[in-house]
């Protein structure tokens, strides 16, 4: 009796370890798409960032080339030319920074269910255990009660019979 419990609880215990290994392992797998969703967020924006960096430092070479090259008026118009880009590029460092692109700080965050947590917190007994009673269907049988019926000898049955007599043959013929 007690193999068959200890086997029912050990099967229990099998089974909520198999359903958290794969409530973990979905967990886990949530949280890496998580973070490659997080790192391809992160990598795009560095990506248009460093795109616009390399065009400012383009525009500071060809600025000092202009300056060192040209003439006065050379200078003007490509500087005209270099402050245009200049401007672009600065509004939309301005808008990512202001916008969602970059001004979002992305936190990647875990939470236990606190289910989960209360198993640890709340439970406090695998089960109970009890004794129960009920009433058993064994009849008992004194061996001395059938000795005594198996010793008693049956009574005989006599059957007494009246032999009439001829007299009373006789007298039973003079009332009749």
């Amino acid at each position: 009796m007690k193999t068959r419990h200890v086997k029912e609880m050990k099967q229990i215990r099998y089974e909520i370890n198999k359903h958290l290994d794969n409530l973990e392992k979905q967990m886990i797998k949530d949280l890496e798409e998580k973070e490659c969703q997080c790192k391809e967020r992160i990598e795009k924006v560095l990506s248009s960032v460093k795109k616009k960096e390399t065009m400012i430092n383009q525009c500071q070479a060809n600025f000092l080339s202009i300056k060192q090259h040209a003439s006065d008026l050379q200078t003007f118009l490509g500087m005209r030319e270099i402050e245009l880009k200049v401007n672009k590029t600065e509004q939309y460092l301005q808008s990512s920074l202001i916008g969602e692109k970059v001004s979002i700080q992305l936190d990647l965050v875990c939470k236990i269910d606190k289910g989960v947590q209360n198993i640890l917190n709340g439970l406090k007994h695998f089960g109970s255990t009890e004794i129960k009673t009920r009433p058993t269907k064994i009849e008992f049988s004194r061996a001395k009660d059938k000795q005594a019926q198996l010793q008693v000898t049956p009574l005989r049955k006599t059957v007494l019979c009246k032999v009439n007599s001829a007299e009373d043959d006789i007298n039973k013929r003079k009332f009749s």
